[in-house]
């Protein structure tokens, strides 16, 4: 499940992957691309806005 979720970001180009070689095992660091950072700043303000708006109940 995530690695679709994972794909889907990169796909869309909301994150990138670098993938380095060591020995035998790859290893993977994914990073917001710009357009991740964009989409991060507008998913703040979203939630700052629930948090001032909504009622939340459990």
């Amino acid at each position: 499940m995530i690695k679709q979720q994972l794909d889907l970001l990169i796909a869309n180009e909301i994150v990138k992957n670098e993938k380095v070689t060591i020995q035998n095992s790859v290893e993977s660091t994914y990073q917001l691309t710009t357009k991740g950072r964009e989409l991060f700043q507008i998913v703040k303000q979203m939630k700052h806005w629930g948090q001032s708006n909504l009622i939340f109940q459990l």
